[in-house]
């Protein structure tokens, strides 16, 4: 898109489709760095959280593992029910 000529920006449309381009690019990488920065703070909160339990008692790491395992087996659990809500929904018309 940067290598267009100026005939093509002064056309409206084009120049919408171009300017749709590029704030797509930017908004897709803002997703990524936001996503990518969660996942590393909620690793580094768990790990350290995990630590500090250990170094004051390993009985205390057992409730965490445990709320960490029944997150999980919720989650799994609302995978599980998805394809019967997709299901119920009625199909677009072909035209």
């Amino acid at each position: 898109m940067l290598d267009q000529s100026l005939g093509f920006y002064q056309d409206e449309f084009a120049g919408r489709v171009s300017a749709k381009v590029m704030q797509t690019a930017l908004t897709l990488r803002d997703v990524v760095m936001t996503v990518a920065d969660m996942v590393v703070y909620v690793l580094v909160y768990f790990i350290t959280s995990g630590v500090i339990l250990v170094a004051l008692d390993g009985w205390l790491l057992l409730p965490f593992i445990g709320w960490i395992a029944g997150f999980r087996a919720g989650d799994e659990a609302a995978d599980s029910q998805t394809p019967a809500v997709l299901r119920r929904r009625r199909p677009m018309p072909v035209r």
